[in-house]
């Protein structure tokens, strides 16, 4: 019996034992879960029914000689930033306000994100300074001298005019994949915001017009580009988040012509996303890609335009190390260039370098080593796991007084921890392991029992790991989520002797610790010559 039916049999005895004493108490007979009732049966396909009605908010496409006059325009400069306001809309059904996809799923933010991202690609191509900074404030706004380097960017990318159509697309759809009601009527291996679109663009017709108009080819580049951004989003990146992606990528970028084709058209479209961050503050340019964050996203792009000059190893560590020793952090050690690296996927300042600096250190030295080894492995020779949302995970926890960034960074050495138990490694189809920790994050940001602190050890009691080939989705128990959230847990030790037995490990670690700490510093006292001399 393999690892993962072990861990199936398992949870499912869990869920059965649990329900058990309920049985007995009441008049119904003892049956498998599968036969207990209909009514839950006839509710759960009533659920179902209605997670699919998303599915149904179909839009007329747009005509094919009102977007081959707007992207002539376009493509002329005859067309002004008010026009393109107006126009946008109306070739892009997905953003109109009364029928458009967003509206009808009350999504207005991201509708406003998509906006103001396609506003500043626009305004980006166009090299037009004063429109692209407008939402900006003067004590923030992009210099000139990044303006330039923006520009020689855009040169680089060398996108052509059927690309920019398939770009402009890309940033009227992708929020589509951040709609959580579109992405519950979908399969299970379908729930990541860039899996969502890839799904729709294939499987469901008129959902997203904006795509009707699109060559085949433009189809493939915007679905291969969203697994690229699946695999290694830029906004991570300049946080430092994924050494083992980029490594994938730059392999892959290498290979041909077509690829390079698809590295530059990945950017572009990534650039464009960032653009719109802060669109629901303002739609009339970027107010994001302000003078600090343009600083540090220049910074990977650089980078990143060296592949083919220089091997992945050199472009992503030469990155790594230049913003760990921008925040202040030393990079001499392999666990000093672990807690740099750290420090960039909890978005730190070089403010806050003390703070993470002291969670680490209160970390038992197996946690560290498990973190470091992670950290530092390249997802190649050695197995790596990579966390998608893991910057937002850790951002939530610091912030959340229940939990706190030294009990989450114990929350994930505990994490990795079962995802080897459970097989997974054995299971996926290469050294580098996705895993997605989109509900991980959001129960961070959401319990409010400080019992969570004990009990963020992810055991398989907790969590349910939907795996295919090497792509993982962490999902937590139901039961679980509320009693933490509510605050109606209580520990329960032979629930969860795996984590009792963590627990103790992790206690004796820490004795280990203190005591080698303390034999170190009961010897490093050197001796009085004096006191040597009456001996």
């Amino acid at each position: 019996m393999s690892p993962g039916c072990i861990g199936f049999v398992y949870r499912y005895a869990q869920e059965y034992l649990v329900t058990l004493p309920k049985l007995q108490q009441g008049s119904q007979t003892c049956k498998p879960l599968e036969l207990l009732s209909l009514k839950a049966a006839r509710h759960t396909f009533e659920e179902m029914q209605k997670a699919m009605q998303p599915l149904t908010c179909n839009c007329s496409p747009p005509d094919p000689s009102d977007t081959a006059d707007f992207l002539e325009k376009l493509t002329n400069g005859d067309v002004s930033a008010p026009e393109l306001i107006e126009q946008i809309p109306m070739v892009f059904k997905e953003l109109d306000d009364a029928e458009g996809l967003f509206a009808k799923l009350q999504h207005r933010d991201e509708q406003k994100r998509a906006m103001a991202s396609m506003l500043s690609m626009v305004f980006l191509m166009r090299n037009s300074y004063d429109d692209f900074v407008r939402p900006q404030h003067s004590s923030r706004r992009l210099s000139q001298e990044n303006w330039a380097k923006w520009q020689s960017f855009i040169q680089w990318a060398n996108i052509s005019n059927e690309q920019l159509h398939a770009v402009l697309v890309f940033l009227a759809v992708r929020g589509a994949g951040k709609v959580k009601s579109l992405a519950k009527a979908l399969p299970p291996d379908a729930q990541c915001p860039e899996d969502v679109v890839s799904y729709l663009m294939g499987n469901v017709s008129g959902i997203l017009p904006s795509a009707s108009h699109l060559s085949s080819d433009m189809i493939d580049l915007i679905k291969a580009a969203l697994l690229n951004m699946k695999r290694f989003n830029l906004v991570s990146s300049s946080k430092a988040k994924a050494r083992q992606q980029m490594y994938e990528l730059c392999k892959m970028q290498a290979a041909s012509k077509d690829n390079e084709t698809l590295l530059k058209f990945s950017l572009v479209c990534q650039i464009g996303s960032m653009c719109g961050i802060l669109g629901t503050k303002s739609q009339e340019g970027s107010a994001f890609m302000d003078e600090q964050n343009s600083t540090n996203i220049l910074a990977a792009i650089s980078f990143l335009r060296q592949i083919g000059s220089a091997s992945s190893h050199a472009v992503y560590w030469g990155y790594i190390l230049s913003r760990a020793r921008a925040l202040g952090f030393p990079t001499e050690e392999p666990h000093q260039i672990a807690i740099g690296r750290l420090a960039c996927l909890c978005r730190s300042t070089s403010k806050e370098r003390g703070l993470l600096q002291e969670a680490w250190a209160c970390l038992s030295t197996g946690a560290r080593q498990t973190l470091t080894d992670n950290l530092l492995a390249d997802g190649i020779q050695e197995v790596a796991f990579v966390f998608t949302f893991l910057p937002m995970y850790l951002a939530n926890a610091r912030s959340n007084p229940a939990l706190g960034l030294r009990r989450a960074l114990y929350g994930l050495v505990d994490l990795m921890e079962v995802l080897r138990v459970e097989g997974c490694v054995e299971a996926a189809d290469s050294n580098l392991i996705v895993v997605d920790l989109q509900q991980f994050a959001a129960f961070a940001k959401d319990v409010v029992n400080p019992g969570f602190s004990k009990r963020l050890q992810a055991t398989a009691a907790h969590i349910k790991l939907v795996q295919r080939a090497s792509d993982v989705q962490v999902l937590i128990a139901t039961k679980h989520k509320e009693r933490m959230t509510l605050g109606t847990w209580a520990e329960d030790q032979s629930f969860d002797m795996p984590g009792v037995l963590r627990k103790m490990e992790r206690q004796i670690d820490h004795l280990e610790s203190n005591l080698a700490c303390a034999a170190s510093q009961m010897f490093s006292v050197e001796p009085d010559l004096e006191d040597i001399r009456h001996i």
